[in-house]
């Protein structure tokens, strides 16, 4: 499976926003209750402020987004989403793999940031 990390740019936000809301909102409603869009709405505004997000796409086609952030001593991953319909393709678990390999070979600790 052939993907690609792409930047993003404002274009992509309404998309972005989408996939949060795909890939979240039935455990929002398992976990809390109901989906709270103001919750929703302010997580994402966060997310989206903090940067460093690249959508993930598969044969040209965008099925998920990772935010990353590259730092002198290491690499922080902030968000992996992927597209329900999407999920248990083994595409995360690729990008994850590929990203872990790259950081090790830039010999960097990788982790994942808690928000």
């Amino acid at each position: 499976m052939a993907y690609q990390l792409v930047p993003t740019s404002i274009k992509d936000q309404a998309w972005l926003e989408r996939l949060r809301r795909d890939v979240y909102q039935e455990l929002f409603k398992v976990t809390f209750g109901d989906w709270d869009e103001a919750r929703h709405a302010r997580q994402f505004s966060e997310c989206w402020k903090r940067g460093g997000i690249s959508i993930i796409e598969v044969d040209g086609a965008p099925v998920g987004m990772i935010q990353l952030f590259d730092q002198i001593d290491g690499v922080e991953i902030g968000k992996i989403q992927i597209q329900p319909s999407q999920q248990n393709q083994g595409i995360g678990s690729r990008v994850l793999r590929d990203l872990i390999a790259r950081v090790h070979q830039q010999q960097k600790r990788f982790h994942f940031l808690s928000l």
